[in-house]
């Protein structure tokens, strides 16, 4: 598995609605391939160099992120927890290239392994992670976290 990135967005919300996509450069802009393609991407939320939220999805960005702005909360989702949150926020992008038969596994396990690197570094798990999905690491699913960790952290 090799991941291509980060692609970085800014995104402004207001009552759980998308109001603007923004560059890094902040300008307006939209969703860009292969952010709107069908594969597997890690993404994580920021908000003033805050890790929010590590996720990971198979659908195109703007897809998943729609999904939870509208949750109905019948089925027990009840959306971002991080909407709930003023903005604006930072979006990181990973698109997945490769990997084995496993590869929901693979990202799933990376996004565990982020997940805990930011509770050991600022000893709080990120306010808005309502799930993890946890998997044997390795010691390379390890070193990639903190290497995506410290682009986060120095942006």
């Amino acid at each position: 598995m090799t991941l291509e990135g980060p692609f970085i967005y800014r995104l402004e919300y207001r009552d759980r609605c998308l109001q603007s996509v923004k560059d890094e450069q902040g300008c307006a802009t939209k969703f860009a391939p292969p952010m709107t393609k069908v594969g597997f991407k890690l993404y994580i939320v920021c908000r003033l160099s805050v890790v929010l939220y590590v996720g990971v999805t198979n659908r195109p960005i703007r897809d998943r992120l729609r999904f939870g702005e509208n949750p109905n909360g019948a089925s027990g989702y009840h959306g971002y927890k991080w909407m709930d949150q003023p903005g604006p926020y930072e979006l990181f992008i990973w698109n997945v290239k490769g990997g084995g038969d496993n590869q929901r596994m693979e990202i799933e396990t990376l996004e565990a392994e982020i997940v805990y690197a930011v509770r050991a570094k600022i000893g709080q798990w990120p306010s808005g992670q309502t799930e993890i999905h946890f998997h044997e690491s390795s010691n390379e699913d390890r070193r990639l976290s903190e290497e995506i960790l410290a682009t986060i952290y120095n942006c």
